[in-house]
């Protein structure tokens, strides 16, 4: 046998034992907690919003404009028998704004849309590891939000 056999055959007897010791242990069946995120870019920055923080996600279809000083405003839309502001994501989070958002979310927590360009899709991971970047459980954009109201003069957001 040379040496290069034999460094064969040691190896395929190391591979041997580790697919068959695969078999011999029980796999970790623990549970892992996950957290569900619809993964969005924004200008060329990838952010993640968890699903628990919206309670929906449309393709948006028109808006109807409305006069005012906000810049985050982008006008009304009806969805579902409702009529909610839609507010531009890329503005709230100093990106360069949208001509016009392809994406819509219903907050969970106010009646109002947040718009955006580029929806890359759904992700699931552990919530250990959490996505790339997450926006902040969109309550920091729903204070920023408020904060503008007030500053022009609307009404509050609501519960």
């Amino acid at each position: 046998m040379t040496e290069k056999t034999g460094t064969l055959t040691a190896r395929a007897a190391e591979l041997r034992r580790a697919f068959d010791q695969t078999f011999a242990t029980a796999p970790d069946l623990a549970p892992v907690e996950t957290a569900d995120f619809l993964a969005i870019r924004i200008g060329d920055d990838r952010w993640a919003i968890e699903i628990s923080e919206i309670s929906g996600l449309y393709p948006c279809q028109s808006l109807t404009p409305l006069p005012g000083r906000s810049s985050f405003l982008l006008g009304l839309t009806g969805l579902r028998g409702a009529v909610l502001p839609v507010y531009d994501l890329h503005a709230l989070l100093s990106y360069r704004a949208e001509a016009q958002p392809r994406w819509l979310v219903v907050a969970a927590k106010a009646r109002l849309c947040l718009g955006f360009a580029v929806l890359d899709g759904y992700q699931r991971v552990p919530r250990k590891d959490g996505p790339a970047q997450a926006l902040a459980d969109l309550s920091a954009i729903l204070e920023k939000i408020r904060q503008q109201a007030s500053v022009i003069g609307g009404r509050g957001l609501g519960p």
